[in-house]
């Protein structure tokens, strides 16, 4: 009894050293050796990726079969036209821009600087996570549907469901904790036995088509018979998809407008643009934070000494607060505010860029000077800072303020300038 119990120890010992034999590989010091970079082909890595896209083909023909019937063979069409021309370019991209696996997680912490980033991808591997043990959890479940209604499956298996399946879901779990490796090796063979029972099954059904050809014809009679008349359906899904798309061309077209009806100064702004009407217009842009006369005061000095504005030169301040991003038009109500010393034009608009560049024509037709806006470089992605400007009406106001001047005055001369410094 004695020997059974330390035999079973021991194997059980054997398997966990085996399981995780690449953990407790041989290290010189604290930290372990670095290894070379294991590498494996394409086919094999896109059989790892694939199985669980190729598994929801093997069975969604089934389900569109049960819940639309006659119908089921559209759902099954499109579900395909959205992976070649949806998810294959969104694949390819993805490859692309992270060739040595980081995936979109990595991309997308990119586009965030900072902590903001890092909580991304907390929260997208939380998701991820929660979706790897679901998939796994229904897998494991559907396999044991298969296995217990086969019938050539023995009856004792009948009344074993769930042990059946926290046997497949340990297996699962086992071959993923054992390395990336065994589990390409089960991918490979896992899609090699699917595509070949799907040439079975393709083969036998177009042998069926060609005996019966009646079928088709049988197929169609259903089709409108049940859903009178299925291209009434897509007709529909193209006219809302086609909305949806010419509605965000639009928005990304029209972008570079003014968007903005008309704008209204109060009193104190008057004052201050008769004032700055003797000289050069400068105004510089801030981003409004505390609104005391220490922030005033470091970014006039980091202005002034970026852009070399001497220090006898008046300036003003022009603040723009984001209110509806969603308006494309909207009447601008600009209001004078003094902080010590510092005069302020302090706006709310849709859109930054767009409203800093109205109010420069403004000023222009109103006081017949070109005013000069001075802004600070952005960092971060690009691409980020695009998004935020479609969708929230900011980003990266020096480069879009040009542009929608650029658009609304054609003649360089008359074109207020725009200076970035930093």
């Amino acid at each position: 009894m004695a020997k059974s119990i330390v035999s079973t120890k021991r194997l059980g010992s054997q398997f966990i050293d085996w399981l995780l034999e690449e953990d407790r590989g041989e290290k010189e010091g604290p930290y372990r050796k670095e290894e070379p970079h294991r590498q494996h082909s394409w086919w094999q890595v896109m059989c790892l990726t694939g199985v669980d896209y190729f598994s929801t083909l093997g069975y969604q023909p089934g389900i569109a079969a049960l819940a639309a019937g006659a119908l089921s063979p559209v759902a099954t069409l499109i579900l395909v036209l959205l992976t070649l021309f949806g998810a294959l370019p969104i694949y390819r991209r993805i490859a692309a821009e992270s060739p040595h696996g980081e995936g979109s997680i990595a991309m997308l912490e990119r586009l965030l600087p900072w902590w903001q980033g890092k909580l991304l991808v907390l929260c997208l591997l939380g998701f991820v996570a929660t979706d790897f043990i679901i998939t796994i959890t229904l897998s494991a479940a559907d396999a044991t549907a298969h296995i217990i209604e086969n019938p050539l499956t023995p009856n004792w298996f009948h009344n074993q469901t769930i042990a059946i399946t926290l046997i497949l879901v340990a297996l699962l779990g086992g071959v993923f904790l054992r390395g990336f490796k065994e589990a390409i090796g089960i991918a490979v063979v896992l899609v090699a036995v699917y595509l070949l029972l799907n040439f079975v099954v393709v083969s036998l059904g177009l042998d069926q088509i060609l005996t019966h050809p009646e079928a088709i014809a049988n197929w169609q009679t259903a089709l409108f018979a049940r859903h009178s008349n299925p291209l009434i359906l897509v007709g529909i899904a193209l006219l809302i998809g086609t909305i949806i798309f010419t509605s965000l061309v639009s928005r990304v077209w029209r972008s570079t407008e003014l968007r903005a009806e008309r704008i209204e100064v109060d009193e104190l702004v008057g004052q201050f643009l008769a004032e700055e009407s003797q000289g050069v217009i400068r105004l510089i842009a801030n981003r409004l934070n505390a609104g005391d006369v220490q922030e005033y005061f470091m970014k006039e000095k980091e202005v002034r000494e970026d852009n070399h504005i001497p220090p006898n030169d008046p300036i003003l301040f022009l603040e723009i607060m984001v209110s509806d991003a969603s308006e494309f038009a909207d009447i601008i109500k600009v209001k004078g505010v003094q902080v010590g010393d510092y005069r302020i034009l302090r706006a709310e608009s849709a859109a930054v860029p767009n409203a800093i560049a109205a109010l420069l024509l403004y000023i222009r037709d109103q006081t017949g000077k070109i005013p000069h806006a001075y802004f600070g470089w952005v960092e971060g992605n690009p691409i980020q800072y695009l998004l935020r400007f479609i969708l929230f009406g900011e980003g990266d106001i020096a480069v879009v303020t040009r542009e929608v001047l650029r658009r609304a005055e054609n003649d360089p001369h008359k074109r207020p300038g725009v200076h970035v410094g930093g």
